[in-house]
């Protein structure tokens, strides 16, 4: 067992724990209350959130199945259900803005039912633009809900930053979607005109066609975009599981004996919820995160202390459970699909490619 891999990781972990630390010092916690309240907290309210967030997660699941199910009938729900598993877990492993758990699941799709990495790909740039989208409506009804109360107007400035990251997303995707055929064909020429490119002959020499792959993707994009039930069905799950994402916090709070607005945790859940997508290389975003989620409840109108026992409940539920959860699922289900030297093909094949671009 390498240390070196194992230590890194952990030294993150501890950076970002301290600065945690800190973050609660200057803030002027008073951790005699902040126990007091975590011991009080309403048991019942906390086993619901547990519930909401699993359903969080199968409903993310089943959104990317309802796409990937118009590139690839053959696929079973259930499987679809226990690689997003896998994946999950991996991002909270390698935290890489999610690019972590998406590379894990096209590769165990691979693995199970043989199909291109290009053409599934496809399907994470479909559900990745959906989400955007539910983001930002998401964002938009809680901004304009608490606009019309006239509560927590400090956090508005935050969603218009959000909202405007969020359009620039997503008409970024929908321009690549409509173009792609356009795209694909620049990219292809300009691969063909780089072909002695260190990287690009590495993956060649791995039999890796890129023109091909470059074109089965524009096909496959093309194929979703035709089945536009199977599309809105996903956007409805998508929908309903950033509804549920919010409802994970809610509960909390309730269980903390403070009522805090819906509509305020859908403004704040979409917005924190952006820094556990920088992929700043400290474990599912430990300290950073926490930071962030304490100073939107506070900015909502949560007492501090409030803040930080339903930031560290909730974070204990997303993080605690999640990695339990996940985990259990992996290490039962991974191995029927992967065996040991198709690790060390996987392995061999990024250290390649990582080589040769540091060689470049």
């Amino acid at each position: 067992m390498n240390m070196k891999r194992i230590f890194n990781p952990l030294v993150m972990l501890l950076f970002g724990l301290f600065l945690f630390l800190i973050f609660l010092i200057a803030i002027g916690v008073d951790l005699n209350k902040l126990w007091s309240l975590l011991l009080q907290s309403r048991k019942s309210y906390i086993m619901a959130a547990i519930t909401v967030d699993v359903l969080y997660i199968v409903t993310y699941g089943f959104a990317w199945y309802f796409i990937l199910r118009t590139v690839a009938p053959e696929v079973r729900v259930l499987d679809a259900l226990l690689i997003v598993f896998a994946g999950w877990f991996s991002d909270m492993l390698v935290p890489a803005a999610f690019f972590t758990g998406e590379v894990v699941r096209l590769y165990l799709l691979k693995k199970l039912y043989n199909i291109e990495y290009s053409r599934s790909a496809a399907t994470i740039v479909i559900h990745r633009l959906l989400s955007a989208i539910a983001f930002a409506i998401f964002v938009g009804f809680g901004a304009a809900a608490l606009a019309e109360t006239g509560g927590a107007t400090g956090v508005l400035p935050q969603a218009s930053i959000a909202l405007g990251l969020a359009f620039l997303a997503i008409t970024g995707g929908l321009l690549f979607i409509y173009k792609a055929e356009y795209v694909i064909e620049k990219t292809t020429s300009y691969l063909c005109r780089k072909r002695e490119n260190r990287v690009i002959k590495y993956l060649l020499s791995k039999g890796i066609d890129i023109a091909s792959s470059l074109e089965n993707f524009a096909k496959s994009i093309d194929v979703i975009q035709e089945k536009k039930g199977s599309i809105m069905i996903a956007f409805i799950f998508l929908l309903m599981q950033w509804g549920l994402g919010v409802t994970v916090p809610y509960m909390i709070f309730k269980a903390l004996g403070f009522n805090m607005s819906f509509y305020a945790l859908a403004l704040a859940y979409p917005i924190y919820g952006l820094a556990d997508n920088v992929p700043i290389g400290i474990p599912v975003n430990a300290g950073v995160l926490d930071a962030t989620m304490i100073s939107m409840f506070v900015l909502l109108g949560a007492p501090k202390e409030i803040a930080v026992s339903a930031t560290i409940v909730t974070r204990s539920i997303t993080v605690l459970f999640e990695a339990l959860l996940t985990g259990t699922i992996t290490v039962i289900f991974v191995p029927r699909v992967i065996s040991e030297e198709d690790w060390k093909h996987v392995k061999n094949l990024i250290r390649g490619v990582v080589s040769q671009i540091n060689v470049n």
